[in-house]
């Protein structure tokens, strides 16, 4: 299963300047967090820059992602409004008004 870890920045150096990883410089280029999905350089940013570390940012699994993927696209579908399926279907067992 695809799995991604967020990155989240815990101070304004960490969010301005990035981090660097032995995969070279990751930026936040101006977003709250960021997405990694190996998870060997996750725990190598956790390691280093995470709270084992210098405390830097805060890594964390985004288990959204795998329940998303795993829930076919995600669990809710929302509907709002009529249709005329849903008309007929609603007027086949309610009558209608």
């Amino acid at each position: 299963m695809k799995r991604k870890y967020m990155v989240v920045p815990r101070n304004v150096r960490a969010a301005e300047q990035g981090l660097a990883t032995s995969k070279g410089k990751l930026t936040f280029r101006g977003k709250t967090a960021l997405y990694v999905s190996d998870p060997s350089l996750a725990s190598e940013i956790d390691t280093e820059h995470g709270l084992k570390g210098k405390g830097d940012v805060f890594v964390y699994e985004d288990d959204r992602v795998e329940r998303h993927l795993r829930d076919d696209n995600g669990t809710h579908h929302y509907h709002f409004g009529a249709t005329r399926p849903y008309s007929a279907g609603w007027d086949r067992v309610f009558g209608r008004k």
